[in-house]
């Protein structure tokens, strides 16, 4: 047994904290893996459609274009000097990503809506 640092509690080596796969909304039916590993293939119902694709080059300058547009507006971004490499940061784990259309789409609706669907910050 281990003392986990962040709790008093004793804790196993190799068991980890929990993560639950939910099968579904309404089923309730669940499972439990160790947060260090992860499933053989997610859910039948958190899998990306067939009818998806990879996004394209054009599609994730869009998002880039979009994110960042907004980010300077409500002065995330104000730092002249770190915003390179900040913007550098954040199109990086976009495109480690390996997003689909569909979640080009639904990012973009994402940013759309926190930021209030300002005028002339549509993309």
């Amino acid at each position: 047994m281990v003392i986990s640092p962040l709790t008093i509690s004793p804790v196993k080596v190799n068991s980890g904290p929990k993560i639950a796969w939910f099968s579904g909304a309404s089923s309730g039916s669940k499972k439990t893996v160790n947060a260090n590993e992860s499933p053989a293939a997610p859910p039948p119902d958190l899998r990306a459609p067939k009818t998806t694709r990879p996004a394209t080059k054009e599609e994730l300058i869009g998002l880039f274009e979009h994110l960042e547009r907004e980010l300077d507006a409500c002065g995330f971004l104000h730092v002249a000097g770190k915003r390179p490499y900040m913007v550098r940061n954040l199109r990086n784990i976009f495109q480690r990503a390996g997003l689909t259309d569909q979640e080009v789409r639904t990012l973009r609706g994402v940013i759309a809506a926190l930021t209030g669907g300002r005028k002339g910050s549509g993309g």
